[in-house]
């Protein structure tokens, strides 16, 4: 597909899924939870469909009405209790490489900052982030706020700005905040979203960067 290949000021990543490998452990955490709670067992291709959501629509959408402040409080507790998960190959070598070649980097995620901060500084990364951005603080991907308050905060504009993701809602909020998109899994895209580009490794993402970095 054809993009605008523009050298990015500012790239976005979002967090499960994109940088972190971590469905198996959100999909684990939340049938524990669910037993816990007496509630049926939903399947992983079910909760896969459903990962990038709010957490309290995700919910909603696999359990309809359950009280989603005991079950987040629940998962959190059942979620802190096991390792963290594995990064995705080439995912510090790529966010060092960005850094170094002075492109800001940047996360917003539907995840809690609680989370998402401890899985950062499990994996000593925490410190290559300028900025994070949470649903909790702000509102929930897909809309685009937490991308806007990133550019304003950074003084970027949207054809400076590139998110990455692996979700639907990361696509729609990176297009209703007009930014270039990066999709590492099979989002099936609108036909009126065009800025679109995919890839299958973190490290495709310096390639699209531009040849320079790519070395």
């Amino acid at each position: 597909m054809e993009t605008d290949m523009a050298t990015p000021q500012m790239i976005c990543f979002d967090w499960d899924g994109t940088l972190i490998d971590s469905f198996d452990k959100i999909a684990s955490c939340i049938f524990t939870t669910a037993k816990q709670m007496g509630l049926k067992k939903a399947t992983k291709p079910s909760i896969k469909t459903k990962i990038g959501l709010p957490f309290e629509q995700l919910l909603e959408e696999l359990y309809g009405s359950v009280c989603s402040k005991d079950f987040i409080d629940e998962y959190h507790k059942v979620y802190d209790a096991m390792p963290v998960p594995k990064l995705f190959p080439n995912c510090v070598h790529m966010l060092n490489t960005l850094r170094n070649h002075g492109i800001l980097v940047v996360m917003v995620t539907n995840k809690s900052r609680r989370s998402a901060e401890a899985e950062l500084v499990g994996h000593g990364i925490l410190e290559l982030f300028d900025s994070i951005w949470v649903a909790e603080e702000l509102t929930a991907k897909p809309s685009p706020l937490m991308l806007h308050h990133a550019m304003t905060s950074h003084q970027a504009t949207p054809e400076q700005v590139w998110m990455v993701g692996d979700s639907s809602a990361d696509l729609h909020a990176a297009y209703n905040a007009g930014c270039k998109v990066v999709l590492c899994d099979d989002v099936k895209i609108p036909p009126w979203i065009d800025n679109v580009e995919r890839i299958d490794d973190l490290a495709e993402i310096l390639k699209l960067v531009g040849d320079k970095i790519y070395q």
